[in-house]
């Protein structure tokens, strides 16, 4: 099978993840397919390098304004026995990223393109270069939102192993996937970025260059999105709410509080709201705690800049039905941040002046992961975990770190803000 090498877009750039080591974290997914997991993800050229697997979509589910659910199977009749065992569990977790590929349609010609009356539809020169490269196929770097394998209940019922990808229509490529009638052929290979269930519970190892003190397990998970980004999450938090039967080590992530913090600019832009509704229903039902909240940025500004008294009692503090007094905003969170970059670029610096771990931050930048972050964003996220900690011995630690912040804030109050 011919190795291709995938284009890293700027529409989709993961960060903040390394590749999986022997003796990581805890995930028996990952024991069905330990002789898959050390793949090579660089080329000399440093670009990714993955196996075409043939695949077929489903359907295209419209979840959104603008966002699509692709629904891919993978494809037994082009792909070898061997393959096809691999796929047969499962093969892709949420945050895993892919190569996916598709044709554009047969009446589709560099004449015609620019009459097209298709949404944004008009392919730029970019992709028309790559197309040609290519042997005629769209592709570009995607993340997954779920994996199944043939064991699996999925919504088309058909046995079939495959994937689930959110996208958004933003361009031509992302107008033939969405807009693909069922049973349209695609590719797709390789598989690259530590998921995202496995970035949280790695989060909670111990090594060699950790103060143990510091290290706890981990007993809240907040995650915080734009746009599409809440596709994975939403994969995540299912696995994270789903007890794993075959964990020898009695991993216990049904215990702990996940809450989801999802941007979107318009109210009918919110992606997913059906899942999102089923998992909380579902969650409390079974005593477990999952909260949900969206940030529509055209009425209440991005995230990032709101107060920290208002981005803490608004969407940081826990639920009140929430009775462990061990839950630390510091300490045993995990913070998983995925999105447009300046974003992520804000929390990750917001996060780590407050004092979160590295290791308890995991993140995955889709575009504008240059942005410059800004200043005052990253002082209200910090300071509003601080006043959100509840750790009487860090009382003295925290006081500092705010009135260091403070005076931060002051020396940039008169620079204008970006929205």
């Amino acid at each position: 099978m011919v190795l291709l090498k995938l284009l890293l877009l700027p529409l989709c750039v993961t960060t903040g993840f390394t590749p999986i080591v022997d003796g990581g974290v805890r995930n028996t997914s990952y024991r069905r397919h330990r002789h898959l997991q050390h793949q090579v993800l660089f080329a000399e050229g440093g670009a990714p390098q993955y196996q075409k697997q043939r695949g077929v979509l489903q359907r295209s589910e419209a979840v959104g304004k603008g966002s699509y659910l692709l629904h891919i199977d993978y494809d037994k009749k082009f792909n070898n026995e061997e393959e096809e065992n691999d796929f047969e569990d499962g093969y892709y977790q949420p945050g895993h990223v892919l190569a996916l590929e598709i044709q554009p349609p047969p009446a589709t010609t560099d004449d015609s393109l620019s009459s097209s009356t298709s949404f944004n539809a008009t392919m730029n020169d970019k992709t028309k270069r790559d197309l040609n490269n290519n042997d005629g196929w769209l592709r570009g770097p995607y993340t997954v939102s779920r994996g199944y394998g043939s064991s699996d209940s999925n919504d088309d019922n058909n046995n079939s192993p495959g994937f689930q990808v959110l996208i958004r229509e933003v361009g031509y490529k992302s107008n033939v996937l969405a807009t693909s009638i069922p049973s349209t052929p695609v590719q797709f290979g390789g598989r690259f970025k530590v998921p995202i269930v496995e970035g949280i519970r790695m989060a909670s190892q111990v090594d060699n260059e950790d103060d143990k003190e510091n290290v706890d397990t981990t007993r809240r998970v907040v995650m915080i999105s734009t746009g599409v980004g809440i596709g994975p999450c939403i994969g995540a938090i299912e696995l994270l709410l789903s007890p794993s039967a075959d964990d020898e080590d009695n991993n216990n992530d049904n215990d702990i509080a996940i809450d989801l913090i999802a941007s979107f600019r318009t109210q009918d832009e919110i992606a997913m709201t059906d899942d999102l509704n089923r998992l909380q229903s579902d969650a409390r039902s079974l005593g477990k705690q999952f909260n949900w909240k969206a940030v529509i940025t055209e009425e209440v500004g991005r995230l990032s800049l709101n107060s920290p008294d208002v981005l803490l009692d608004r969407y940081l503090q826990r639920d009140d039905n929430d009775d462990d007094d061990n839950l630390c905003m510091i300490r045993n969170t995990h913070y998983h941040i995925i999105g447009n970059g300046q974003l992520v670029n804000e929390w990750t610096k917001g996060l780590a002046k407050a004092g979160v771990a590295k290791k308890r931050v995991t993140t995955e930048a889709y575009f504008n992961h240059a942005a410059e972050p800004n200043d005052a964003a990253i002082n209200n996220i910090c300071d509003a975990i601080l006043l959100g900690e509840n750790d009487d011995d860090d009382e003295e630690r925290k006081n500092k770190q705010v009135v260091t912040t403070a005076a931060t804030t002051l020396s940039t109050s008169s620079s204008s803000v970006k929205q």
